[in-house]
C-alpha cells in the first residue's frame, strides 16, 4: 500500500470517528441546543418591547441662493450632533416623564428628492416618545421662525436693491430715449433746411439763366448773374455742412440705440432676479408637521425569532464542542486505566 493510500484511509477513519462521536452524543447536542433555544425564548419574553415613534416635518425657510436641501442637511446635522438633547432632557420633568435618559438617539433621514425630514425615536414607552418628538418639533419650530424672519428681511433687502437698480435703469433709458428724440428732431430740421437750400438754389439757377440771356454786353446784368452764382455756391456749401451734421447725428443715434438696447437687456435680467427672489419669499413660511409623532403598529424590538435562532446556532456550536470535549476526556481516562 502506498503512502497516498494510507493517508486516504487515515482521513476516512478520522471522518468516520467524527460522525461516530456526533452520533453517540446526539442526545446531548440536540437536548443542549433545545435548552439554549428555550432559555433564549424565555429571556426574550422578559425583554421590554421597543416601538418606533416617527415624525415628518418640512422646514419653513430657504436660504437665498440655495434650496431646501441645504436647510434639511443643516437641521439634520444639528439633531445628529445631539444639539437639542440637553434642552429636551432638561424639560422632561415638565413633560410629565419620570425616566430621564442620558441622551436621546434620534434617527434622522432625508428621503431622496424630498424636502422632508423624517425623524424617528425608539422607545419602550410610546407616550414618552411622542412627547419627546413633539418637544423637539417645538424647539426646531422656534429656531425656524427666527431664521424665517431673518431670511424674509434679507429677501426684502435684496428686492429693494434690485428695484433701485431697476429705477436707475429706467431713468437712464428715459434719458437715452430723450436723446434719440432730440437727434431725430435735429435730423428732421437739418433735412428741412437742406430741402429749403436746394429749392432756393434751383430758383436762383432759373433767375441766373434769365439774367444771362438778357445781359448781352450789359455789365450790370453780368455782375448780377455773378452774385447769383456766389449765392448758389454758398447754398451748396451750406447743404454739405448740413449733410455732415446729419451723418454725425446718425452715428451718435446708433451709439445711443446700442446703449438703450443693453439697458433693455439689463432691465429684463433685473426683473427676472426680482421675480426669483419674490418666489423664494413666497415659499418662506412656517415649519409644518406633515406627520405628527406616530408609533409603529408592532414592536420593532426584541426580535424574538432572531434571538431564538441565534441561540440555537450558538447552542449547537457549544454542544458539538462539548461532545468532542467529553469524548476526549473519556478516551483519556480509558488510556490511563
Amino acid at each position: 500500500m502506498t503512502d497516498t493510500d494510507m493517508r486516504y484511509d487515515e482521513d476516512e477513519i478520522e471522518l468516520m470517528d467524527i460522525f461516530l462521536v456526533l452520533w453517540r452524543k446526539k442526545i446531548l447536542i440536540i437536548g443542549g441546543t433545545l435548552i439554549c433555544m428555550i432559555f433564549a425564548a424565555i429571556y426574550s419574553l422578559y425583554l421590554p418591547k421597543i416601538y418606533q415613534v416617527q415624525m415628518k416635518i418640512r422646514p419653513g425657510y430657504v436660504k437665498l441662493g440655495s434650496g431646501y436641501q441645504e436647510t434639511l442637511v443643516y437641521i439634520k446635522g444639528k439633531i445628529d450632533a445631539n444639539i437639542y438633547d440637553e434642552k429636551i432632557i432638561r424639560e422632561i420633568p415638565a413633560l410629565g416623564l419620570k425616566q430621564i435618559p442620558d441622551d436621546i438617539d434620534f434617527k434622522v433621514s432625508i428621503p431622496k428628492n424630498s424636502d422632508i425630514l423624517d425623524i424617528a425615536l425608539e422607545v419602550s414607552d410610546v407616550e414618552s416618545g411622542k412627547k419627546i418628538l413633539q418637544n423637539l418639533y417645538s424647539i426646531i419650530l422656534k429656531e425656524d421662525n427666527i431664521q424665517m424672519e431673518g431670511i424674509i428681511k434679507a429677501y426684502d433687502q435684496e428686492i429693494q436693491l434690485e428695484k433701485i437698480k431697476l429705477d436707475e435703469n429706467s431713468s437712464i433709458a428715459k434719458s437715452k430715449l430723450f436723446e434719440l428724440g432730440a437727434i431725430d428732431q435735429k435730423i428732421a430740421s437739418l433735412e428741412n433746411m437742406i430741402a429749403d437750400a436746394k429749392a432756393n438754389s434751383e430758383v436762383l439757377l432759373v433767375e441766373q439763366k434769365k439774367i444771362l440771356a438778357l445781359s448781352g454786353k450789359n455789365d450790370e446784368k453780368s455782375l448780377e448773374a455773378l452774385l447769383y452764382i456766389n449765392t448758389i455756391q454758398g447754398n451748396l456749401s451750406m447743404v454739405n455742412n448740413f449733410m455732415n451734421e446729419i451723418n454725425e447725428a446718425l452715428q451718435r443715434w446708433e451709439v445711443i440705440k446700442k446703449d438703450r438696447d443693453l439697458l433693455a437687456v439689463e432691465k429684463n435680467e433685473i426683473s427676472k432676479t426680482i421675480l426669483k427672489i419674490e418666489i423664494l419669499k413666497s415659499q418662506a413660511g412656517k415649519m409644518t408637521m406633515l406627520l405628527p409623532p406616530k408609533p409603529s403598529e408592532y414592536p420593532i424590538k426584541p426580535k424574538k425569532r432572531l434571538i431564538v435562532m441565534l441561540a440555537g446556532i450558538a447552542g449547537l456550536f457549544l454542544m458539538v464542542m462539548a461532545a468532542f470535549l467529553l469524548e476526549y476526556v473519556s478516551n483519556y481516562q480509558k488510556r490511563i486505566e
